[in-house]
């Protein structure tokens, strides 16, 4: 768990509030294959559901989130928090999903809005 974990959180969920989402915190989902997974945050509109992630930029981490995100339907968003390994850096599935590093709350937030806009 990162220190300031919450801080991130609390950043994004302002961010989807304020793009018009209702955000769910530590939402447990049922994936496509029946098993459930817990994401920081899920986000939905009518027409469009987010599931985002913090996790410190490990790679087991990451693959961890990657892993969860091939069994839900809609938009994922991995925010590492550090430095991503280059290898690691890719945009999986276009717009699907995106694994991002993040310095700062702040920095999360401007990441997140550009993301879904």
């Amino acid at each position: 768990m990162i220190d300031s974990e919450n801080e991130y959180v609390q950043s994004a969920t302002a961010v989807l509030e304020e793009l018009g989402f209702k955000v769910y915190l530590n939402a447990a989902v049922e994936g496509l294959s029946g098993l459930v997974h817990v994401f920081d945050i899920v986000a939905r509109k009518p027409d469009r559901i987010v599931y985002v992630s913090v996790k410190p930029s490990t790679p087991l981490n990451i693959l961890a989130e990657v892993a969860k995100s091939l069994d839900v339907k809609g938009e994922v968003f991995i925010a590492a928090v550090g430095e991503v390994d280059r290898g690691m850096r890719v945009d999986y599935n276009g717009k699907r999903l995106k694994i991002v590093d993040v310095k700062s709350p702040r920095d999360l937030a401007d990441k997140l809005r550009e993301a879904l806009a």
